[in-house]
């Protein structure tokens, strides 16, 4: 039988509250409180928002990274409360999820805070849904293929391509209601956003407002979103987390808790949708303003009119709303009616039990680092951009220490590359002279037949084009001049290369040498990967970190600006600081046994960094032995979820003596899905380890009981 959508399956679920004007209400689509917050993982409560959102007055902290790497939003909760100032006026505000991943009170007409929705299904129908289901080990992963939303801004070119069409062929479309557009401090019901489709799929164009600095409103490509500029949008499946995994059945581990249920809480994994207010009025206007009840978030997603909701006892009757908000007709396109989508359902809809091809798409994709494996496992060329520093040599190293490097620079001879040809003026004969690099790459390819080795061409868009052209037939015909050095068959080419937005060095590459490679890897700068990468034990010295940690530490807090120096070709910073600077500021300080001296770290990256830096790493960080103690700061627990990721694989080097302590303060400070962190990089392969954490685990348990 085919899986059916979860369309009619999602239950009315009763929402509670216990201020003293609250009464439970009943609802489809909801957000979650700040209760429910506290009780999901750390790693969860940031949240970003889709560059849909961010284009409708969402903001996104770029600074700040979320669990995805993208820059963290501020969304909302439905916990109110009322408070008085200092001459005892009466407050009313509403709890918002900052970007840290605290809570914050906020304005009921404020539209910066974006949406997460949320809502509940059993584990039966979830099961025998379309659901796709991956259990990350902090939490389930959902995507329903037919429940769609807009979400990722296409890129330029296709932006072009849809807006020619739409200006040409004037289309049919279909409506988003898009929230309240501020105009003035005054909001107006009557905004829309527009989809059409074009050769097959869904997008929608939208006319940008944003809210806040630059820095607050830069999509997932790093531009900049500004107010006034036409965007096209793509409508795609969204992705859901479960919001109660400790308690549900989906969760296998969760049997044997006290509060186990069948119901499963899905909520978006980023924030989806922005420009909604809590309450249209201002918290001096409207005494009911701040209470979900009459909430317009409420009635927008489950598409209820507001008064007639009140009148059925679906809420509170004596919290009758001063404004009604109507979105029980699905022609006012609420969240409710609009997610899913009649005419493009999944194909699991039509009782395909068939694959005629045997493919089968996975739900979960490969990240950075496993791409690159599979293509060079596989023998398929590929490209690596991005900026100097970011890593893109060391990666390649990491899959074949063996690689071979041909370096490529300005004005390099090209007998370095392509070889020369010899004459003998006795015989009349020529021969040709291999590079050296050619000789390197058979005799390894020749000493390991039955593994792939890296043929390294770095730096291919840092030199002219007469540069390059000296490696085309490399590349385009894997030998070196179409008749002579041709490669090996278990060789493979990796190319690296900055592109011109990044770098004042870099050049355009031809086309036809771009389309030879199997793919193109595009690498930004991503904080946590970084940490994760610096936080693996050394490979040359394994009882240490490769990065160290109060290097991590200090990244961790300062985020991706202390990690790169913006790139301004016209005013280039004074001192460049990269991945790669940061690396060489460890190495320095294990050189240095403890005893750092400033000159050293100043040297490389500048007195006001080093500055800052050392100040960070010398006051009262919290450590091993401070834990063991029970001397430690607790002024300097780390807040954001790098910070404590950076101070779990710092404790990575507690001995057995210190282990059990350790444990208990990740516990209590840094959360439960650090602690599985912690226990899965301490214990390693080490089985001995493996035993201790199990006791160590089952006397947790024991106790709980």
């Amino acid at each position: 039988m085919a899986k059916k959508s979860i369309k009619n399956s999602i239950k009315t679920t009763t929402r509670k509250f216990d201020s003293q004007n609250g009464v439970d209400t009943e609802d489809k689509f909801f957000i979650l409180s700040t209760n429910e917050l506290r009780n999901m993982p750390a790693t969860l409560l940031q949240v970003s928002a889709t560059d849909y959102a961010i284009a409708n007055q969402a903001v996104s902290v770029s600074s700040i990274s979320s669990r995805n790497g993208k820059g963290s939003t501020v969304y909302w909760t439905d916990t109110f409360y009322n408070t008085k100032d200092s001459s005892g006026k009466i407050i009313r505000k509403v709890t918002a999820v900052d970007a840290l991943g605290g809570f914050r009170a906020s304005d009921q007409n404020e539209t910066r805070p974006a949406l997460a929705p949320a809502f509940k299904i059993d584990i039966a129908d979830l099961l025998s849904s379309n659901a796709k289901i991956d259990n990350d080990g902090i939490t389930a992963t959902i995507v329903f293929p037919d429940m769609q939303y807009p979400q990722k801004k296409v890129s330029e070119e296709l932006a072009k391509e849809l807006e020619i069409w739409y200006q040409t062929s004037q289309p049919q479309s279909s409506t988003y209601y898009l929230g309240s557009r501020s105009n003035n401090r005054i909001w107006r019901s009557d905004e829309k956003d527009y989809e059409y489709i074009y050769k097959g799929k869904r997008y929608v164009r939208v006319l940008a407002e944003s809210i806040g600095t630059v820095e607050m409103n830069k999509f997932s490509d790093g531009s900049e979103c500004k107010s006034g500029e036409i965007y096209w949008f793509e409508v795609s499946p969204i992705k859901w987390i479960v919001a109660n995994w400790a308690t549900c059945a989906l969760n296998a581990l969760a049997k044997n808790t006290k509060n186990f249920t069948n119901d499963i809480i899905l909520r978006s994994e980023e924030a989806i949708i922005g420009g909604i207010p809590f309450h249209t009025q201002s918290n001096n206007n409207d005494q009911l303003g701040n209470f979900w009840q009459n909430s317009y978030i409420r009635a927008f997603l489950t598409g209820i009119n507001i008064r007639e909701a009140l009148r059925n006892d679906n809420g509170n009757k004596s919290l009758s709303a001063s404004q009604n908000y109507d979105f029980s007709n699905g022609a006012q396109n609420a969240f409710s009616n609009i997610v899913f989508k009649e005419a493009v359902q999944v194909e699991d809809e039509k009782d395909k039990e068939s694959n005629p091809f045997g493919l089968k798409v996975t739900q979960t994709s490969k990240n950075k680092e496993q791409q690159l494996a599979f293509y060079v496992e596989n023998g398929f060329s590929v490209m690596l951009h991005g900026r100097s520093g970011i890593g893109k040599t060391r990666r390649v190293q990491e899959i074949d220490l063996d690689y071979v490097m041909v370096r490529l620079r300005n004005g390099i001879l090209p007998e370095e590359i392509i070889g020369k040809t010899a004459y003998n003026d006795q015989t009349g004969q020529s021969s040709w002279i291999q590079p050296t690099w050619y000789k390197q790459l058979w005799d390894i390819c020749k000493a390991e037949p039955e593994r792939n080795h890296v043929l390294l061409i770095d730096e291919l868009t840092n030199v002219r084009e007469y540069e390059q052209s000296l490696v085309y037939d490399i590349v385009l015909e894997r030998s070196i001049n179409g008749k002579e050095g041709k490669l090996p068959d278990n060789c493979v080419i990796v190319a690296t290369g900055n592109n011109p937005q990044e770098s004042s060095a870099a050049y355009n590459m031809p086309e036809p040498l771009f389309r030879r490679f199997h793919a193109h890897l595009y690498y930004k700068p991503d904080v946590k990967s970084w940490l994760e990468w610096g936080g693996e034990p050394h490979k040359k010295y394994p009882n240490r970190p490769k990065v160290h940690p109060a290097v991590l530490s200090f990244i961790a807090s300062k985020g991706v600006s202390a990690l790169f120096s913006n790139y301004d070709n016209e005013n280039p910073p004074e001192w460049a600081v990269d991945p790669r600077s940061w690396e060489q500021v460890s190495d320095i300080l294990y050189a240095s046994g403890g005893e750092v001296d400033f000159a050293l770290i100043k040297n490389k990256i500048g007195e006001s960094l080093a500055t800052d830096f050392l100040s960070f790493v010398t006051n009262q960080q919290i450590t091993i032995d401070s834990i063991i103690a029970g001397t430690y700061n607790r002024s300097k627990l780390p807040r954001t979820a790098n910070e404590k990721y950076a101070m779990t694989i710092s404790l990575r080097w507690a001995n057995e003596n210190q282990v059990t302590e350790v444990r208990k303060f990740i516990k209590q400070n840094l959360g439960e899905e650090n602690l599985k962190i912690f226990d899965s990089i301490w214990i390693e392969n080490n089985d001995e380890r493996a035993i201790l954490i199990a006791e160590l685990s089952n006397e947790e348990l024991s106790e709980l009981e």
